[in-house]
């Protein structure tokens, strides 16, 4: 995070373009100057603090009217403040849930982690085909997953399931905000791809491990950028603390090591699309993750179930060409409005590729994720 005080304050905007609109201030005031108003303003204790360090360097706590419910600090005269924590900006967003909760109450806090979050297999380096060969009439196929030969050099640990809603409950102490009861084994979903990331530096740091993403310090608003996007960087393929798959490295792990598009009978590896009860159409659901049989390298669920979100920025003809350690759209994410890839959204193709509209929000239904870590040699 950016040492310097004005970054710290500035970064504030985190808690809108994040959150939803999460308001931590009162709303019958827009300016505060003195340690005393920032207690009786603020109730979070992150956004308190914030106030004071502002008001401490002789600046003004300023609520911006067009992002509403996000506050920013003008002058003052520098000093420690170090970045807007993500902690503070998890706080912020539980507290934003439960006001704005729509579903089911959220259950009893866990006292451990759910097992599934353990479960994990090695994958290692190697050359594949990714996407579909080009059709031998000559046709152009679907041009979004038309492929070549990609090489991974780098092995890595993906996680054999989902992330679970009793694991992201267990890590985030919130759940999404249509939250429904009675399946904390399910897969997470409503999760954006921007709230993944939170959880995947927060269990970085639950496990004592680097985290691979930084975020901000979100740029002030402007009258030609009224919302602007708060940056996330990763710190690259070497970093070992938990990140989402590139688009390469999950369709490598998900082949299981087959060139077919299914790795095995449909039916004995991926959920049903329409889920029928005495037979009637009930529509899509999703399920209890790991209840089909595993890809050879033991994944479950990499068709089927749930779509997942991947790294990478959506590029219709991403991977035409050869390429070695793919990743579309670089290493940082600076349009929370540019679309990013989801995976797995099919039951029976693995290659299928899919976009995730924008970055923030509060997610599909339908998408949620699973972490990896790069394994060092």
């Amino acid at each position: 995070m950016r040492s310097s005080t004005c970054a710290f304050f500035i970064a504030i905007a985190v808690v809108t373009s994040w959150l939803g609109g999460a308001r931590d201030a009162a709303a019958d005031k827009s300016i505060v100057t003195t340690n005393s108003g920032c207690n009786t303003t603020f109730k979070n204790k992150g956004a308190k603090k914030q106030c004071m360090e502002c008001v401490k360097s002789d600046g003004k706590y300023k609520k911006l009217l067009k992002n509403k419910g996000a506050w920013t600090c003008e002058g003052g005269g520098g000093g420690d403040g170090g970045g807007a924590s993500e902690q503070d900006i998890v706080d912020g967003l539980v507290a934003a849930k439960k006001r704005n909760n729509q579903g089911d109450p959220w259950p009893a806090k866990l006292k451990k982690m759910p097992p599934q979050q353990s479960q994990y297999v090695t994958i290692k380096p190697g050359k594949f085909l990714i996407g579909a060969p080009r059709p031998e009439d000559g046709s152009t196929g679907r041009p979004s997953e038309i492929g070549s030969i990609t090489t991974i050099t780098r092995p890595f640990m993906m996680k054999t399931t989902e992330v679970t809603e009793g694991e992201w409950y267990y890590v985030m102490n919130m759940m999404p905000v249509r939250y429904r009861a009675g399946c904390l084994d399910c897969p997470v979903t409503q999760v954006s791809w921007e709230m993944t990331i939170l959880y995947l530096n927060a269990l970085s740091r639950l496990e004592k491990l680097e985290p691979c993403y930084e975020i901000g310090p979100t740029p002030p608003e402007t009258r030609d950028n009224p919302s602007p996007t708060t940056p996330v960087t990763w710190k690259g393929l070497d970093c070992t603390g938990y990140r989402l798959p590139t688009e390469a490295e999950w369709e490598y792990a998900g082949r299981g090591g087959t060139k077919e598009s299914a790795y095995g009978p449909i039916d004995d590896i991926a959920q049903p699309d329409d889920h029928v009860e005495n037979g009637i159409s009930k529509g899509w659901k999703k399920y209890p993750v790991g209840g089909k049989k595993p890809n050879a390298y033991g994944l479950y669920d990499m068709l089927g179930n749930v779509a997942e979100h991947v790294w990478d920025l959506y590029q219709e003809s991403a991977f035409e060409k050869p390429q070695t350690d793919p990743v579309i759209g670089g290493f940082q994410m600076t349009d929370k409005y540019a679309d990013r890839t989801v995976r797995g959204s099919t039951r029976t193709n693995i290659e299928y590729r899919n976009l995730a509209m924008d970055t923030d929000g509060d997610g599909a239904q339908t998408v949620g994720f699973r972490p990896v870590r790069t394994v060092k040699n």
